[in-house]
């Protein structure tokens, strides 16, 4: 991998995705701190980090991000996958809190792990999914995806191949903040593949 890396920016993307990505893998921010997040060789994001640096994942995005945060106090990650806008936001200001949830247990297992590597104590993750109603939900996933850190899981079924679907536990964002006591937030990222509505919805009083 390593002799490959200073290759990465002129090699197509959908031949660097067949090389697995293992271990720990470093970015720097623009501040100069620096986010770890451990990989077991099916994790994208952590793989397009590793071969492009902190550009190499959604970089309009983490671009505007990264200037919202300078005015959040309390940063609420909702489907934050393995971590990535998380961990960013526990990194760059360590007084800040962050709240990340992710309902697939086996990437949730990730975001914790990502957590503890960087000895962060102000990133809550939660494995809950968060919509319209306190209880239960089907969260579908693509074929072939579970073992992975998929990006494609939703509470909306694909069209095309059929999905597993696995229970998993919600709470409507209103009630999170209202049972934890938190008085006020001020940046929500939110992306849960087509069922963001819903999860507004469940946050009115919040916003």
């Amino acid at each position: 991998m390593r002799l490959v890396r200073p290759w990465a920016p002129f090699i197509p993307e959908e031949y660097l995705r067949r090389i697995p990505v293992v271990g720990r893998v470093g970015i720097s921010l623009p501040n100069g701190h620096r986010v770890r997040l451990k990989t077991d060789g099916y994790d994208y994001v952590t793989s397009s980090l590793y071969w492009n640096g902190l550009g190499g994942y959604e970089p309009g995005t983490i671009r505007l991000f990264l200037r919202l945060l300078s005015r959040a106090d309390v940063f609420i990650d909702i489907g934050a996958n393995t971590g990535l806008y998380a961990l960013i936001a526990a990194a760059e200001n360590s007084c800040r809190q962050v709240y990340a949830f992710e309902p697939v247990p086996r990437i949730f297992q990730a975001l914790e792990r990502n957590i503890r590597l960087n000895g962060f104590r102000n990133c809550q993750p939660h494995c809950l999914a968060v919509g319209d109603y306190d209880g239960e939900v089907r969260l579908f996933i693509p074929p072939g995806m579970i073992p992975s850190g998929a990006t494609t899981n939703s509470m909306s079924p694909p069209h095309k191949s059929p999905p597993v679907a696995i229970p998993v536990a919600q709470v409507k964002l209103d009630t999170f903040i209202s049972t934890r006591g938190i008085d006020k937030v001020d940046l929500i990222k939110i992306d849960t593949e087509t069922t963001e509505p819903r999860g507004l919805q469940g946050a009115i009083s919040t916003l």
